[in-house]
């Protein structure tokens, strides 16, 4: 099971590494920001709850991310479009 989270958590490392826009705005992440995220991601609480499954259960938080997963890239493209103008 050690050895599954391992792998686990190098996928994440790798996806946060890859990281680098939402639509066609850059994201240049420092370091201490994407240890944060993979501790968002992969860390668990005193209690044993992943910190980011805990987020994902309340109903608010889960609207925005589910919103984001379907519209994110097209609503910053928008975005950095109007700035473009």
């Amino acid at each position: 099971m050690q050895e599954q989270f391992e792998q686990y958590r190098t996928i994440i490392s790798g996806a946060i590494d890859d990281f680098t826009s939402v639509g066609n705005l850059d994201i240049n992440l420092e370091d201490d920001d994407k240890e944060d995220l993979a501790a968002f991601i992969l860390s668990n609480d005193q209690n044993g709850a992943n910190y980011l499954l805990s987020a994902l259960q309340d109903p608010q938080t889960l609207v925005k991310t589910a919103w984001f997963i379907l519209n994110g890239d097209d609503a910053f493209d928008s975005v950095s479009d109007y700035f473009k103008d």
